[in-house]
């Protein structure tokens, strides 16, 4: 580096002497100029070391990467001068004033035009244009260039910290790539490939090809579904470091700042000579994704003028089409949802990696939430620094859905409840059909992907689920009993933010939660369902069109859906007959009768209550009420007792009891009461 900086010196001095600049300039930048050499000595010096400067190399490894730079320049001297003299600069900055003093109107760097003067100090600059045209191609590849004067010759091009550490091997990202771009050094050790080997193996062979001016591989697959770890292991086979960049950081920011990152990032393929990979690209944001085309475009256009045969990997969630922008050849490829084998042997293989033993039973999560490749290595991560108390099935469950990115949608209102199977007190038939429902979720992987049925079910395999009957006999803590058995989250749709007046703005909002509940393997609930998934109507007008236009896409976005979804209606005949044909199970529930009365009486007083001689085979046999009645007048009992310094007894309950009644326009006797009545005040 010192050796070209010097050669620029030696051409800066030559160019002062041969255009006779005053002598006291010579002494004023002696510490740019001072060679203790004539003329002669300098032309023959200049010669040979542009001939063969490996004979004054100062350190291999600076010496290589100045090489790999200055290969780029070829024979056109213009393009080396402007190089040396940038060097010049790095070093010593009073170079600025002795050329705003040889050329006024000069700043900080560089002009082509001022290289061209020094290397020819007795012709004129357009007896070079073939010279000058290559390096408005070659200098911004490694130089900073302002942007404010941005014609060729007056440009000014300068050296930055980022070339003078790659010259000096220091690793150091450029300033505008930091928080967008990460590079992953060849010789980072990486995780064995479970699964998608075969990709893998597909893109291998795809580079390997080395297509002239380029090459696209573009990878879609969900969030986590290890798009980027797979190229990692694809640049890892051809020995080549990685470029991993953030669409959405990089894309954003004003034009100019823009471009300052582009050309720092081609700048940083061309100096460490790794690939590149664009993450998570979208079409959602218009203005980011025409960016994103103009950056392929830029690219590949160096990689034409250069001959560089490299892949630019692209990831994304969404369907993107690039066949119609580029002509280079483009390798498509989809890594498709885990199955349940290969999600077992993702869970198997980072438990074996990174746990001593065996925590945890890896089949039944493998069944039950199918979870991205990501999602996996992260939450298996997290628990080999947890203690062995703390990584039962649950607890590994919660850790699941903490990793999981999903946006809050306002219309959806996350449901936690201690409910289990025990807890609840209903029918027994209804019970079994409760189990029943909790075993189809825990063996779906076992019964579409083991057995291989998810080829004759290509649609339908969602688990739905009706509750009807009565307000408060049960059917939301069924629900939560479900979601509580199989350890999965339990989300209501709050129908009131769902509901839109505009028309197809409901069915929008209704497909980002289906979208939403398969990112994040959740329950869905619909409360009071026949709002929406009520009976279609004889067509009057536009409005019952557009009702009906409703209907049809929830049953055929619950056709698709490959999750599991809860409906509760107070009235089954509400229902569209269309939905109860596809609804996997339809649960009937009733005011409880005394036996079941008496079960929930008894439930609700626990410890460490204090209660005295609560008669609950009276309360259940003479006062039929809902179950949810009954927790009602439990919970008004117990506040009543605690404001009187008193445990719960008879009269407060009846109190409650009384109150309750009341409510619904009902007023109790006391001969109703038995021996109790005297609980009723006068």
């Amino acid at each position: 580096m010192n050796i070209r900086a010097g050669i620029g010196s030696l051409k800066l001095y030559r160019y002062m002497v041969k255009t006779g600049v005053k002598p006291e300039l010579f002494h004023r930048f002696q510490s740019i100029l001072e060679t203790g050499m004539d003329l002669s000595e300098i032309e023959y010096f200049i010669e040979h070391a542009e001939r063969d400067l490996g004979c004054y190399r100062e350190d291999e490894k600076i010496f290589k990467r100045m090489e790999r730079i200055f290969a780029f320049c070829g024979s056109n001297l213009v393009t080396v001068t402007v190089f040396e003299l940038a060097l010049l600069e790095y070093m010593d900055s009073s170079l600025d004033e002795l050329l705003e003093i040889l050329f006024p109107g000069h700043k900080q760097g560089i002009r082509l035009l001022e290289a061209v003067k020094i290397l020819y100090p007795k012709e004129e600059y357009f007896d070079h244009i073939a010279e000058i045209v290559p390096c408005k191609k070659i200098l911004p590849l490694f130089l900073l260039r302002d942007h404010e004067n941005i014609e060729d010759l007056f440009c000014h091009y300068r050296a930055d910290t980022r070339l003078i550490a790659f010259l000096k091997g220091i690793e150091d990202q450029s300033v505008f790539l930091k928080g967008s771009v990460k590079e992953i050094q060849k010789e980072t050790e990486l995780e064995p490939i479970f699964i998608h080997k075969e990709i893998a193996d597909s893109i291998t062979d795809f580079v390997g090809q080395n297509f002239e001016n380029g090459s696209i591989v573009l990878i879609r697959g969900e969030r986590n579904s290890g798009k980027r770890f797979l190229i990692q292991h694809c640049t890892k086979r051809v020995s080549r470091d990685l470029l991993l960049v953030d669409f959405w950081s990089f894309m954003e920011g004003t034009e100019s700042e823009l471009q300052l990152k582009k050309e720092a990032l081609i700048r940083e393929m061309m100096l460490s000579q790794a690939m590149l990979c664009i993450s998570c690209i979208s079409k959602q944001n218009e203005v980011f994704y025409n960016r994103l085309i103009g950056l392929l475009q830029e690219i590949l256009f160096v990689f034409e003028e250069f001959k560089r045969t490299d892949s630019i990997f692209l990831t994304s969630e969404e369907k993107i089409s690039l066949g119609f922008v580029f002509e280079q050849p483009i390798l498509d490829l989809t890594v498709e949802k885990c199955s349940y084998s290969d999600n077992l042997k993702v869970w198997d293989g980072f438990v074996r990696l990174y746990l001593p033993s065996p925590l945890f039973c890896t089949l039944e999560l493998a069944d039950k939430l199918p979870l991205p490749v990501g999602v996996i290595q992260k939450v298996v991560k997290k628990i080999s620094f947890m203690p062995e108390q703390y990584t039962d099935v649950s607890n590994v469950v919660r850790l699941c859905y903490s990793f999981l990115e999903t946006e809050e949608v306002s219309s959806m209102k996350k449901i936690v409840t201690p409910y289990t199977m025990d807890t609840i007190k209903i029918e027994a038939s209804s019970k079994r059909i409760l189990q029943d429902i909790c075993n189809q979720i825990r063996n779906r992987m076992q019964v579409f992907d083991t057995w291989k049925m998810r080829q004759m079910y290509p649609y339908g395999r969602c688990v739905s689920v009706l509750f009807t009957g009565p307000p408060g006999t049960g059917k939301t803590m069924a629900a939560s009993v479900i979601a509580n058995t199989v350890n999965l989250e339990l989300y209501r749709v709050d129908l009131s933010q769902l509901v839109d007046k505009y028309i197809g703005e409901t069915e929008k909002k209704l497909e980002h939660i289906f979208l939403q509940a398969e990112r994040s393997h959740c329950i869905l609930f619909f409360d009071e369902a026949d709002s929406i998934f009520g009976k279609r109507s004889e067509v009057s007008d536009a409005k019952d069109r557009f009702a009906n236009t409703q209907v049809a896409y929830l049953l055929q976005r619950i056709e698709e859906y490959d999750g599991i979804v809860i409906l509760a209606s107070n009235y089954r005949e509400n229902i569209d007959k269309a939905f109860i044909r596809r609804i996997s199970y339809i649960i009937e529930f009733v005011n409880p009768d005394a036996k079941i009365r008496y079960e929930i009486w008894r439930s609700l007083f626990i410890e460490p209550m204090e209660y005295e001689e609560i008669d609950f085979e009276f309360l259940a046999r003479k006062f039929e009420l809902s179950g949810a009645m009954i927790k009602n007048i439990v919970l008004k009992a117990a506040f009543f007792a605690a404001s009187a310094k008193e445990a719960i007894t008879m009269q407060w309950v009846l109190t409650a009891l009384i109150q309750e009644y009341s409510k619904l326009g009902k007023k109790i006797q006391k001969e109703e009461l038995e021996e109790y009545a005297f609980c009723i005040e006068e």
